[in-house]
């Protein structure tokens, strides 16, 4: 099956000219990329170019985004597609322009926030929403080989 790609938008020129992935190595490189960051784009924004455009304002049906933090060797990743069915829902991101429907979830740990950034943008997270950074690249590998599906690696909350 030939796939359009996953659009990522992760530094400023992306915003005009956003990048295609189309293979693990290009996830790779991506997360390599942005954990070279200097604080201010640790972050990206993802959207599958064979999903459908929806509303009014022709945006994605879906979303992912995903932060790492070499110095914190971890990483975030918030799902938004309109199917989040988790029976054992919790509210654990707080952004700060905004909330989709799921969030990673690694530990029972609540209170303290976490700070990721995309171009200068910052989002907060939960610190219970942190996983490991190789898990962040395995759930974006898993995200551009289904087409723009939810990764299942990973476990979910609402992020409410």
């Amino acid at each position: 099956m030939t796939t359009q790609g996953i659009q990522a938008v992760y530094l400023p020129e992306h915003n005009e000219e956003p990048r295609v992935l189309f293979t693990p190595a290009d996830v790779d490189d991506m997360i390599d990329a942005l954990l070279r960051s200097d604080g201010s784009g640790d972050s990206v924004e993802m959207f599958s170019l064979d999903r459908p455009i929806v509303g009014p304002l022709d945006m994605p049906d879906h979303r992912l985004f995903a932060g790492v933090r070499k110095d914190r060797n971890a990483g975030v990743l918030d799902s938004g597609d309109g199917t989040c069915e988790i029976s054992d829902a919790r509210s654990v991101s707080k952004s700060v322009k905004g909330s989709a429907s799921a969030v990673t979830f690694a530990t029972a740990t609540e209170g303290d926030v976490v700070v990721y950034s995309q171009n200068g943008s910052p989002f907060e997270f939960l610190i219970s929403s942190e996983i490991s950074i190789e898990k962040v690249r395995e759930a974006v590998k898993e995200f551009v080989a289904t087409g723009g599906k939810r990764p299942s690696c990973v476990e979910w909350v609402d992020a409410g």
